[in-house]
């Protein structure tokens, strides 16, 4: 039986840079992790990753090593350490379901699962774990039956997404279903994903080594993490203009914390912090910037089932945020493909 070892051809990894040049499934450089050691906690994770593949195989086995690194009361441990499986062309592709880690398991655990489909050639997306370090991944499809690249995303430059737990997807039910995976799938578009939970601070070096990435659109939204508004109003602007003097074509798309309800009267003040970095560039004649109202991410209606806790969006609320962001998206993704 043949084993497909993932990030080997033709089973691709996509959204997590450095293993292409490491081997290793983690997101941030030793350099920054020694720069920024508030965000080390993250850096050895595989938020954001993706393995990639198509198969005419009626079914196949996914195989994979992993630890749990983080959790809390706001997470499940399907969205810790739980693999989502999808089948078929992405914008149209059904969930296959999931394997993870046994709950109270510690240490590194062996996990694996065998997988459904039809007996005919389709694309396979895996979507990673939003909180567990990987050592290992693998396919073992049914014998005698083919292993191919997977199909290109539409959109093959990445998303770079930075901010704060709500951008990592901290209180979905799994990893599937948060707004960064939600956009993915919708509009075909690769990304990676630098999510800090609680220590998204808008450091000018986290900026610096954002902006060496390349990248399609750029999208932050780190107000939570801030101490107050003043404290984001000494960095949010400041974390555009490096991303802006290096990537100048590069649309940018800035958001509020959706999570408006929970204390709007400090809402309000953040939300007036980001509007400025947005309206200083725009008076200044930048044509690639747009500026989302948290406020209106979650719509009107049921607006309290939108979170777990105020703060942390539910399965309900990511899908209302993806639903109010991809069509901006998907404009500032045309205008650049136009320019």
């Amino acid at each position: 039986m043949c084993e497909y070892i993932a990030g080997i051809s033709p089973v691709k990894v996509y959204g997590l840079p450095l293993f292409h040049s490491t081997g290793e499934y983690r997101k941030l450089t030793d350099e920054l992790m020694e720069q920024v050691p508030s965000i080390r906690q993250f850096g050895h994770l595989a938020s954001g990753g993706r393995i990639c593949f198509k198969t005419d195989a009626p079914s196949f086995v996914f195989k994979s090593r992993v630890k749990i690194c983080a959790d809390n009361e706001t997470t499940s441990n399907l969205f810790s350490s739980g693999f989502n499986v999808y089948i078929g062309e992405r914008q149209r592709s059904r969930y296959a379901g999931y394997v993870c880690v046994e709950k109270n398991r510690d240490g590194w655990c062996d996990i694996e699962k065998r997988f459904e489909k039809q007996a005919i050639m389709e694309d396979i997306t895996i979507f990673m774990p939003s909180a567990s370090m990987i050592e290992s991944c693998c396919i073992i499809p049914d014998e005698n039956y083919r292993v191919e690249e997977s199909s290109p995303y539409k959109w093959g430059t990445p998303i770079v997404y930075y901010g704060s737990s709500i951008t990592a997807g901290g209180a979905a039910s799994r990893v599937g279903n948060t707004y960064v995976s939600l956009l993915s799938r919708w509009l075909d578009t690769d990304y990676q994903l630098y999510g800090f939970p609680g220590n998204a601070k808008g450091e000018k070096e986290v900026a610096e080594y954002l902006s060496t990435l390349d990248m399609s659109v750029f999208v932050y939204d780190y107000d939570h993490n801030a101490k107050d508004p003043e404290e984001l109003e000494k960095t949010h602007k400041p974390f555009f203009d490096i991303i802006r003097k290096a990537k100048p074509k590069v649309p940018v798309i800035m958001l509020s914390r959706p999570g408006y309800d929970h204390d709007p009267v400090d809402a309000e003040k953040r939300k007036a912090v980001i509007r400025s970095t947005y309206e200083t560039a725009k008076a200044a004649g930048d044509e690639n910037v747009w500026f989302i109202e948290g406020n209106k991410l979650f719509g009107t209606d049921e607006r309290h089932a939108c979170t777990i806790d105020g703060i942390h969006p539910t399965d309900y609320g990511f899908m209302k945020m993806a639903r109010c962001i991809a069509p901006i998206l998907e404009e500032a993704l045309e205008k650049q493909a136009n320019q």
